[in-house]
């Protein structure tokens, strides 16, 4: 029976040992190179998607003919418009999605034109041709916004990563102790339950970190992007933390206990591959039904870790 006389104490124990992770990992390559290449990643994402949106939101439009048709060969310009002949000229082919537009455009200036000719001033005509929007609205919409799915698949993506990263953390970590002893001076001083609530606390204090770090640079990345989001779609960053919370405390005792099984960093792997193919096959899961929230099947696996 092992001696408890010279044992810490429950909480004292478990922080002991959960500074003790937060300052080996916090100071370990392992876990800021990734971290930094993530974020990098995820705003050159951001950048490449503002800059190929905006190269297509400008189009240029030549009037007056000689040097609007000057301008669709020498200058970039796109349409060229003759008010005098009524002609609207394209350089190569006609782009439908252009012609759309000025042909819009010229509607409302005649329109214009023939409501100053009947005497109307600027001010009436302006409240004329500025109408209230009317609001929009959807019945029975099973739709999701493709923002709204690209925030759930980086979200899965994320929570995949962070659960099979930092609980191979906790495996490696117990075996590591296992294999060199460490474990039993250890327990001479502390219950085995303490020592595992410090090193998933602590290991876990390190991946809500980076989960923070990935979610701050997801929420510039959106920003940097330029893209509308639906409002209802911010519910998703706290509710992130929360899977991310849930399914950490149960990945990281499930990793620590397969630790506990074996004493060889060469059998960790072997020992973990359940526990990750509970994990890979919840990942796939999110593909085949992540498409389909208002299915069945998406509610009921959407609260299972």
């Amino acid at each position: 029976m092992t001696d408890r006389r010279n044992d810490l104490g429950g909480s004292r124990t478990v922080g002991l040992v959960a500074r003790r992770e937060i300052r080996e990992r916090l100071r370990s390559r392992s876990f800021w190179v990734p971290t930094g290449l993530l974020v990098v990643a995820v705003l050159a994402i951001a950048v490449i998607s503002r800059l190929a949106s905006s190269s297509n939101d400008t189009m240029r439009v030549g009037v007056v003919a000689a040097a609007a048709e000057r301008g669709l060969k020498t200058d970039g310009v796109d349409v060229a418009v003759d008010p005098s002949n009524g002609q609207v000229v394209f350089n190569g082919s006609i782009e439908p999605t252009h012609l759309q537009v000025v042909q819009a455009a010229w509607g409302v200036s005649a329109l214009q034109a023939s409501l100053a000719a009947d005497g109307l001033d600027a001010a009436s005509i302006e409240r004329a041709l500025s109408p209230k929007p009317l609001e929009t609205d959807v019945l029975d919409d099973d739709s999701v916004p493709q923002v709204a799915q690209l925030v759930g698949v980086v979200s899965a993506i994320i929570l995949f990563l962070a659960l099979q990263t930092f609980g191979s953390y906790v495996l490696m970590g117990v075996v590591e102790e296992k294999s060199t002893a460490v474990i039993e001076l250890l327990l001479a001083r502390a219950a085995p339950e303490r020592l595992l609530a410090g090193k998933v606390s602590g290991i876990g204090v390190c991946a809500g970190v980076q989960m923070l770090v990935m979610v701050a640079s997801g929420l510039v990345a959106l920003s940097i992007s330029a893209r509308s989001i639906p409002s209802g779609l911010w519910s998703t960053v706290p509710m992130l933390l929360v899977w991310f919370l849930g399914g950490y405390a149960l990945y990281s005792t499930l990793f620590a206990l397969a630790g506990s099984l074996v004493s060889r960093q060469e059998d960790a792997q072997a020992a973990s591959a359940p526990i990750l193919a509970v994990l890979v096959a919840a990942y796939v899961t999110v593909f085949t039904f992540g498409f389909q929230p208002h299915s069945t099947a998406s509610t009921v696996l959407s609260i299972l870790p």
